[in-house]
Protein backbone atom coordinates (compact mmCIF):
# COMPACT_ATOMS: atom_id res chain seq x y z
CA UNK A 1 0.00 0.00 0.00
CA UNK A 2 1.43 3.32 -1.01
CA UNK A 3 0.86 6.64 0.65
CA UNK A 4 0.87 9.91 -1.27
CA UNK A 5 1.31 13.37 0.08
CA UNK A 6 -0.08 16.72 -0.91
CA UNK A 7 1.66 19.82 0.38
CA UNK A 8 -0.59 22.89 0.33
CA UNK A 9 0.79 26.35 1.00
CA UNK A 10 0.37 29.95 -0.06
CA UNK A 11 2.38 30.65 -3.19
CA UNK A 12 3.10 33.67 -5.31
CA UNK A 13 2.78 33.21 -9.02
CA UNK A 14 5.33 35.26 -10.86
CA UNK A 15 5.13 35.45 -14.61
CA UNK A 16 8.17 36.67 -16.40
CA UNK A 17 7.55 38.14 -19.83
CA UNK A 18 10.75 38.45 -21.78
CA UNK A 19 10.77 40.39 -25.01
CA UNK A 20 13.59 39.30 -27.26
CA UNK A 21 14.64 40.93 -30.48
CA UNK A 22 17.42 39.60 -32.68
CA UNK A 23 19.98 41.85 -34.25
CA UNK A 24 18.61 40.89 -37.65
CA UNK A 25 15.34 42.71 -36.79
CA UNK A 26 17.03 46.05 -36.17
CA UNK A 27 16.68 48.49 -39.05
CA UNK A 28 19.79 48.65 -41.17
CA UNK A 29 21.50 45.81 -39.31
CA UNK A 30 22.99 42.90 -41.18
CA UNK A 31 25.30 41.54 -38.50
CA UNK A 32 25.72 41.52 -34.74
CA UNK A 33 28.39 43.97 -33.53
CA UNK A 34 29.83 43.30 -30.08
CA UNK A 35 31.44 46.44 -28.59
CA UNK A 36 34.69 45.84 -26.74
CA UNK A 37 35.05 49.23 -25.01
CA UNK A 38 32.70 51.64 -23.29
CA UNK A 39 33.24 54.16 -26.12
CA UNK A 40 32.30 51.55 -28.69
CA UNK A 41 29.27 50.57 -26.61
CA UNK A 42 28.07 54.17 -26.49
CA UNK A 43 28.67 54.59 -30.23
CA UNK A 44 26.66 51.43 -30.92
CA UNK A 45 23.83 52.69 -28.72
CA UNK A 46 23.81 56.05 -30.53
CA UNK A 47 23.71 54.26 -33.89
CA UNK A 48 20.75 52.13 -32.81
CA UNK A 49 18.89 55.19 -31.51
CA UNK A 50 19.44 57.03 -34.79
CA UNK A 51 18.22 54.02 -36.80
CA UNK A 52 15.12 53.50 -34.67
CA UNK A 53 14.13 57.17 -34.72
CA UNK A 54 12.70 59.16 -31.81
CA UNK A 55 10.60 57.21 -29.34
CA UNK A 56 7.14 58.37 -28.33
CA UNK A 57 6.76 59.92 -24.91
CA UNK A 58 3.93 58.30 -22.92
CA UNK A 59 1.04 60.67 -22.28
CA UNK A 60 0.10 60.91 -18.59
CA UNK A 61 -3.47 59.98 -17.80
CA UNK A 62 -5.68 60.67 -14.84
CA UNK A 63 -8.04 57.80 -15.61
CA UNK A 64 -8.50 55.53 -12.57
CA UNK A 65 -7.12 52.03 -12.77
CA UNK A 66 -9.55 49.20 -13.33
CA UNK A 67 -10.98 47.73 -10.16
CA UNK A 68 -8.91 44.80 -8.91
CA UNK A 69 -11.00 42.04 -7.34
CA UNK A 70 -10.20 41.22 -3.73
CA UNK A 71 -8.18 38.07 -3.12
CA UNK A 72 -9.81 35.57 -0.79
CA UNK A 73 -8.42 32.57 1.04
CA UNK A 74 -10.60 30.42 -1.21
CA UNK A 75 -8.58 31.69 -4.18
CA UNK A 76 -5.36 30.57 -2.50
CA UNK A 77 -6.66 27.31 -1.08
CA UNK A 78 -9.48 26.21 -3.38
CA UNK A 79 -11.46 23.07 -2.48
CA UNK A 80 -9.75 20.01 -3.87
CA UNK A 81 -11.49 16.92 -5.16
CA UNK A 82 -8.92 14.24 -4.47
CA UNK A 83 -10.72 11.75 -6.69
CA UNK A 84 -9.68 13.71 -9.78
CA UNK A 85 -6.08 12.76 -8.96
CA UNK A 86 -7.12 9.15 -8.39
CA UNK A 87 -6.06 9.47 -4.76
CA UNK A 88 -7.60 7.59 -1.90
CA UNK A 89 -8.30 10.30 0.74
CA UNK A 90 -7.39 7.85 3.50
CA UNK A 91 -3.85 7.73 2.07
CA UNK A 92 -3.39 11.49 1.83
CA UNK A 93 -1.71 13.70 4.44
CA UNK A 94 -1.84 17.49 4.13
CA UNK A 95 0.87 19.79 5.41
CA UNK A 96 0.87 23.59 5.69
CA UNK A 97 4.09 25.53 6.33
CA UNK A 98 3.47 29.20 7.12
CA UNK A 99 6.98 30.62 7.30
CA UNK A 100 8.00 33.22 9.91
CA UNK A 101 5.71 33.91 12.87
CA UNK A 102 6.85 36.92 14.95
CA UNK A 103 4.74 37.75 18.04
CA UNK A 104 6.78 40.90 18.68
CA UNK A 105 6.91 44.64 17.99
CA UNK A 106 3.59 46.05 16.75
CA UNK A 107 1.88 42.66 16.95
CA UNK A 108 2.70 42.38 20.64
CA UNK A 109 1.68 46.02 21.16
CA UNK A 110 -1.80 45.35 19.73
CA UNK A 111 -2.09 42.16 21.78
CA UNK A 112 -1.50 44.20 24.93
CA UNK A 113 -3.92 46.91 23.82
CA UNK A 114 -6.56 44.19 23.43
CA UNK A 115 -6.03 42.93 27.00
CA UNK A 116 -3.77 40.13 25.82
CA UNK A 117 -6.20 38.75 23.27
CA UNK A 118 -3.64 36.52 21.55
CA UNK A 119 -6.31 34.88 19.42
CA UNK A 120 -6.84 37.99 17.31
CA UNK A 121 -3.53 37.31 15.54
CA UNK A 122 -4.80 34.07 13.98
CA UNK A 123 -8.54 34.78 13.75
CA UNK A 124 -8.51 35.28 9.98
CA UNK A 125 -6.42 32.22 9.11
CA UNK A 126 -6.94 29.60 11.82
CA UNK A 127 -9.67 27.79 9.87
CA UNK A 128 -7.16 27.15 7.09
CA UNK A 129 -4.13 26.22 9.17
CA UNK A 130 -6.02 24.05 11.63
CA UNK A 131 -7.63 22.05 8.81
CA UNK A 132 -4.31 20.54 7.73
CA UNK A 133 -3.07 17.25 9.11
CA UNK A 134 0.18 18.96 10.01
CA UNK A 135 0.98 22.67 10.40
CA UNK A 136 4.54 23.93 10.76
CA UNK A 137 5.74 27.45 11.60
CA UNK A 138 9.08 29.16 12.12
CA UNK A 139 8.85 30.91 15.50
CA UNK A 140 11.12 33.91 15.02
CA UNK A 141 11.05 35.28 18.57
CA UNK A 142 11.57 33.76 22.00
CA UNK A 143 8.58 33.56 24.35
CA UNK A 144 9.69 34.89 27.72
CA UNK A 145 8.08 35.95 30.98
CA UNK A 146 8.51 39.68 31.47
CA UNK A 147 8.94 40.37 27.77
CA UNK A 148 9.13 44.20 27.62
CA UNK A 149 6.68 46.11 25.46
CA UNK A 150 8.63 46.93 22.32
CA UNK A 151 7.89 50.30 20.80
CA UNK A 152 9.30 51.51 17.50
CA UNK A 153 11.48 49.75 14.95
CA UNK A 154 13.49 47.64 17.37
CA UNK A 155 15.15 44.52 16.01
CA UNK A 156 15.31 42.75 19.36
CA UNK A 157 12.30 40.46 19.36
CA UNK A 158 10.38 38.67 22.09
CA UNK A 159 6.81 37.56 22.64
CA UNK A 160 4.73 36.74 25.67
CA UNK A 161 4.32 33.08 26.71
CA UNK A 162 0.55 33.37 26.28
CA UNK A 163 1.10 33.46 22.53
CA UNK A 164 1.14 29.66 22.58
CA UNK A 165 -2.67 29.84 22.94
CA UNK A 166 -2.83 31.49 19.51
CA UNK A 167 -0.61 28.76 18.09
CA UNK A 168 -2.98 26.15 19.51
CA UNK A 169 -5.96 27.90 17.93
CA UNK A 170 -4.11 27.89 14.62
CA UNK A 171 -3.55 24.16 14.89
CA UNK A 172 0.25 24.48 14.96
CA UNK A 173 1.92 21.11 15.46
CA UNK A 174 5.61 22.01 15.03
CA UNK A 175 7.60 25.20 15.63
CA UNK A 176 11.12 25.46 14.26
CA UNK A 177 13.56 27.45 16.40
CA UNK A 178 16.50 28.22 14.12
CA UNK A 179 16.53 31.82 12.87
CA UNK A 180 18.34 35.10 13.46
CA UNK A 181 16.02 36.36 16.23
CA UNK A 182 15.31 33.33 18.44
CA UNK A 183 18.48 34.12 20.43
CA UNK A 184 17.75 37.82 20.99
CA UNK A 185 17.36 37.23 24.73
CA UNK A 186 20.06 34.62 25.10
CA UNK A 187 20.21 30.86 25.52
CA UNK A 188 18.11 30.94 28.68
CA UNK A 189 15.24 32.50 26.76
CA UNK A 190 15.46 29.77 24.12
CA UNK A 191 15.26 27.13 26.83
CA UNK A 192 12.28 28.94 28.36
CA UNK A 193 10.59 29.06 24.95
CA UNK A 194 11.03 25.33 24.55
CA UNK A 195 9.35 24.84 27.92
CA UNK A 196 6.36 27.00 26.97
CA UNK A 197 5.93 25.07 23.71
CA UNK A 198 6.17 21.74 25.54
CA UNK A 199 3.49 22.87 28.00
CA UNK A 200 1.22 23.80 25.10
CA UNK A 201 1.72 20.43 23.39
CA UNK A 202 3.60 21.96 20.45
CA UNK A 203 6.66 20.08 19.23
CA UNK A 204 9.76 22.08 18.37
CA UNK A 205 12.84 21.43 16.30
CA UNK A 206 16.33 22.90 16.06
CA UNK A 207 19.56 21.74 14.44
CA UNK A 208 20.12 18.94 16.93
CA UNK A 209 16.61 18.15 18.16
CA UNK A 210 14.21 16.62 15.65
CA UNK A 211 10.46 16.93 15.93
CA UNK A 212 8.75 13.71 14.93
CA UNK A 213 5.00 13.62 14.36
CA UNK A 214 2.88 10.58 13.56
CA UNK A 215 -0.07 11.38 11.31
CA UNK A 216 -2.34 8.34 11.03
CA UNK A 217 0.53 5.92 10.89
CA UNK A 218 2.88 8.02 8.75
CA UNK A 219 5.82 9.64 10.54
CA UNK A 220 7.14 13.09 9.63
CA UNK A 221 10.48 14.32 10.93
CA UNK A 222 11.68 17.93 11.07
CA UNK A 223 15.05 19.58 11.69
CA UNK A 224 15.83 23.31 11.48
CA UNK A 225 19.03 25.13 10.59
CA UNK A 226 20.21 28.71 10.94
CA UNK A 227 22.72 29.87 8.35
CA UNK A 228 22.99 33.45 9.67
CA UNK A 229 25.21 32.89 12.70
CA UNK A 230 26.60 29.55 11.68
CA UNK A 231 27.22 27.36 8.68
CA UNK A 232 25.78 24.05 7.61
CA UNK A 233 29.02 22.09 7.89
CA UNK A 234 28.87 18.65 9.54
CA UNK A 235 25.13 18.87 10.32
CA UNK A 236 24.74 15.11 10.06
Amino acid sequence: MSTRFLVFGAATLVVFLTACASSADAPGSDALIVPTTSAEAQAAADARAAADGPSATPIPTSEPAADIPALTTADIFPPRDLTQYELDPSHVRTLIATGDVIPARHTDYIIRQMNNDFGYTVAATKDITSAADLTVINLEAPLVDGCPEEVGETFTFCGQPGFTSALNEAGVDVATLENNHIGNYGDEAITETEGHLDAAGIKWADRSTPAIVDVRGVKFGFLAFNGVFGGFVDRT
